[in-house]
């Protein structure tokens, strides 16, 4: 089993339980953890003990969290791969165990992708109008009265936005 961890700083304790919300025997307790993201410690982290191995394949689980108040809550795992539906228990999914049929699938060549959806406004005013690949290429994403038909582009039916180069 993989070790997991959840995210609960106002935790007092957190337990791994069965779909059903009971405990493991014995308890699976997760240990309070600092993780390092970017150069910063960041607590509030709990994770699986490692060598614990009480889940397997398809097995349901729950994280059980003590607050400061002594209050009980049952949370889904936010990093689980496989859930029932989203008001009840996370799905374990041993990584090991999956099967991948596109171990031969290759990209398409440059300029030969298309990208079907991109929230273009997370990129602006973020200093992407120098980005160049290595041969010189601009990177930056630009909306332009050259766009085709074939693409999507009408210019009768563009609407002029200062955001969009």
């Amino acid at each position: 089993m993989n070790q997991l961890q959840v995210w609960a700083p106002n935790a007092r304790s957190v337990e791994l339980v069965t779909s059903d919300k009971q405990s493991f025997a014995p308890p699976v307790l997760l240990a309070p953890a600092t993780i390092t993201y970017r150069g910063h410690n960041i607590s509030g982290y709990w994770h699986t003990p490692q060598g614990i191995n009480v889940l397997q394949d398809g097995d349901g689980y729950w994280f059980r969290i003590v607050i400061e108040n002594g209050e009980t809550r049952y949370r889904i795992d936010p990093y689980a791969r496989a859930l029932r539906h989203s008001a009840s228990w996370s799905i374990y999914k041993d990584p090991s165990r999956f099967q991948w049929a596109d171990a031969g699938r290759r990209p398409p060549p440059r300029g030969q992708m298309v990208v079907y959806q991109l929230f273009q406004g997370a990129y602006m005013g973020r200093g992407d109008q120098n980005w160049t690949d290595r041969a010189g290429n601009n990177c930056h994403f630009t909306w332009g009265p050259t766009l085709p038909r074939s693409a999507g582009g009408d210019p009768a039916a563009r609407t002029k936005s200062p955001g969009f180069r």
